[in-house]
């Protein structure tokens, strides 16, 4: 999409303890700098435990920050979650929500999904909004209503609550593929990211998302998936850990 920057979000999952996660922020910093000419934002995903650190480090740069996750309420009683906008006072701009991981390790359903996307743009947020389907959903022809299935929802959620998620994005995430090594061909991209840039075209409140990648990105395979028309942008996993990794594949 024209003009609209390239945003490389580094998903650490459950990596990085405090030492790690502040190197790795400041010489995230540091590529930033050097790369502020061009039109390319860099998210930092950190754990919530590192995220006031990264945030203070990073304030003074053009690296922004991101939460793995947020509560789908507000707020009140409910132990050892963290609503949207506690994030936003620790200093984050963006909040992964509906990672694959989360749907099935901790049975998360579209609604609850949707639910965290609202509450993420309520709080100032801007939400990455993480879909995909299963290989046997892939392989059985399924593909577009799994993904209608989990989108239907939000923009459901964000109608209710009269909220447009203009700094959106939409991450689009094989299940298949995260953490395998494998990537859906070229064709099979270009024919998931065009179905995913005419549904929000359809809507108002995902209209201007921006569409991301994500599962098993690494620097050999991220120049050929940022080269397809639809794609503005890398949700990156195992390859954000090492800083030089993450690298590699910002200068592509």
């Amino acid at each position: 999409m024209q003009n609209m920057p390239e945003i490389f979000v580094a998903n650490w999952k459950m990596n990085q303890r405090h030492a790690e996660a502040a190197s790795f922020a400041e010489q995230t910093c540091t590529l930033a700098a050097d790369i502020s000419s061009s039109n390319k934002q860099l998210v930092l995903c950190p754990s919530f435990p590192s995220l006031v650190d990264v945030a203070t480090i990073t304030s003074e740069s053009l690296v922004t920050v991101g939460a793995q996750d947020c509560s789908a309420y507000a707020d009140g009683p409910y132990t050892g979650q963290v609503s949207a906008t506690m994030i936003a006072d620790a200093g984050c701009s963006y909040c992964i929500v509906g990672h694959s991981e989360r749907r099935r390790e901790l049975n998360e359903s579209p609604e609850t999904v949707a639910q965290k996307t609202a509450r993420a743009v309520e709080g100032t947020l801007a939400p990455i909004i993480c879909i995909g389907e299963t290989l046997t959903e892939r392989n059985n022809g399924h593909t577009f209503s799994i993904l209608e299935a989990q989108l239907n929802p939000i923009i459901t959620a964000l109608t209710q609550c009269q909220v447009s998620a203009s700094d959106a994005c939409i991450a689009y995430e094989p299940v298949w593929a995260i953490g395998t090594g494998v990537v859906p061909e070229e064709t099979a991209l270009i024919e998931v990211f065009s179905w995913l840039a005419n549904y929000i075209s359809t809507t108002d409140s995902l209209r201007t998302a921006t569409l991301l990648y994500g599962g098993s990105v690494t620097a050999e395979n991220g120049a050929a998936i940022m080269g397809i028309e639809q794609i503005n942008g890398l949700l990156i996993g195992g390859a954000s850990i090492d800083f030089q990794s993450f690298r590699k594949i910002v200068l592509l």
